[in-house]
């Protein structure tokens, strides 16, 4: 299995149409694969106040790798700031939030595994 998606092909969604403000956009980097066991994005995490993060969970486990900016990630009840090129890898079942703390968007890569989000 060979898929290859051009940058061009590729559409920017909001994490949540609804939320206000968006807390961040995806670009699915796989959505030409068929039957995928993993499901990789590129991802523009916003900044916002702590009030408005949107804490979600879903199945299998994720990893994400900061290409540019500085982020903070809660997972469950513990807080890790990512600077570039940092990784981190954990259980997706729990609880997590993003949130860029600088004053642009952080760009990272996430892979997760499970069904797409």
């Amino acid at each position: 299995m060979v898929a290859v998606i051009r940058r061009e092909e590729r559409k920017s969604f909001p994490s949540d149409p609804k939320s206000d403000p968006v807390p961040w956009h995806f670009e699915s980097l796989d959505f030409r694969v068929n039957e995928r066991k993993l499901n990789g994005y590129l991802a523009n995490f916003h900044p916002l106040p702590h009030d408005k993060l949107a804490p979600h969970h879903h199945p299998g486990v994720e990893l994400l790798y900061l290409i540019e900016g500085k982020l903070e990630i809660v997972i469950g009840i513990e807080t890790f700031e990512l600077s570039a090129g940092d990784f981190i890898y954990f259980d997706a079942m729990q609880k997590h939030s993003y949130r860029s703390l600088v004053r642009s968007s952080c760009t990272a890569i996430v892979v997760t595994t499970g069904s797409p989000r």
